[in-house]
Formats: structure tokens, C-alpha cells, sequence
């Protein structure tokens, strides 16, 4: 069954409007301009724009169709991009059981990691990107932003 975009579209659009209008009711942060709201209202401000964009493809396509946009019959999907899609589906849910325990920095280091390695394979490189691209967000979040991220097993006074 193949779900036309304009109504994948919708629903994004209409996704973003319910997380803009949560984000709302966050409460303000006191003497500071940033606060628990922000982020929730620039996600969800993006994701409605995406949305919208879908919607616009969509009715410029029925409008103006073009006869090489349309597939010519059905695709199989090979077991790699099953492993990726899976992947993609599985992270999300990984960090989010797994931060409270471990915490921020291992966490998003082995998501990060993990999904480097199944994209572009090279453990070492992979490895070494997830721990710049990690630590560099520890460091605009902690010292830049000043939110604290749980820290887990790395709960030690100095960091």
C-alpha cells in the first residue's frame, strides 16, 4: 500500500502543530532567554514546515505530473537496507531506555557510534567521530547552553 504524500504530509504537518502548541505551555526559565521551550518549538516549527513542504510537493506533482517520477513496478529491498532500517527505528528507542542509566555521553557515544558504523562501516573512524560530535554537544549544551546532561555511570565530581 503506498500512502499518498500529501497525507504523510498532513499528518507531519499536523504532528508539529500539536508539539508547537505543547511547547506553549512550558514554563518560562528564569533571567534566561532560552529556555524549556525553545528547542520543542524549533523541532516542531521545522517539522510543520516539513510538512507543509509535502503537502506543496504533492499538490505541484498532481498539477504537474512528470512521467519519470512515477516507479515502474515494485522494488525489492535488500537485507542491508533492512539492517538499516531497522537501525534508524531502533536508536531512537535505545537512547531513551538507556540515558537515564548511563548516561549522556556513553549513550549518545554508542547510538552515534553504532549507527555510524552500520552507514558507513569503519569501526575506528566511526568511533572517533561519535566521540568529537559527542563531546563537542556536552560542551555547547553544558557550557554554552548551561543544561545539564545526565551523566550515568560518569557521574564524577570534575566532569
Amino acid at each position: 500500500m503506498r500512502v499518498p504524500d500529501y497525507v504523510s504530509g498532513f499528518l507531519i504537518l499536523v504532528l508539529g502543530l500539536v508539539a508547537l502548541f505543547m511547547a506553549r505551555g512550558f514554563p518560562d526559565a528564569l533571567g534566561q532567554p532560552l529556555g524549556p521551550a525553545t528547542f520543542p518549538t524549533i523541532i516542531s516549527s521545522m517539522l510543520a514546515a516539513g510538512g507543509m513542504l509535502l503537502i506543496a510537493g504533492s499538490v505541484r506533482r498532481r498539477i504537474a505530473p512528470n512521467p519519470e517520477d512515477e516507479p515502474e513496478g515494485f522494488e525489492r529491498i535488500d537485507a542491508p537496507s533492512w539492517a538499516i532500517m531497522a537501525m534508524i527505528v531502533a536508536m531512537p528507542a535505545l537512547y531513551a531506555l538507556a540515558v537515564p542509566s548511563l548516561g549522556f555521553l556513553l549513550t549518545a557515544w554508542l547510538v552515534l557510534g553504532i549507527s555510524l558504523w552500520t552507514l558507513w562501516g569503519g569501526l575506528l573512524r566511526s568511533a572517533a567521530i561519535a566521540i568529537a560530535c559527542v563531546l563537542a554537544l556536552d560542551f555547547v549544551f553544558r557550557g554554552g547552553f548551561g543544561i545539564p546532561l545526565q551523566r550515568g555511570l560518569l557521574s564524577v565530581p570534575w566532569w
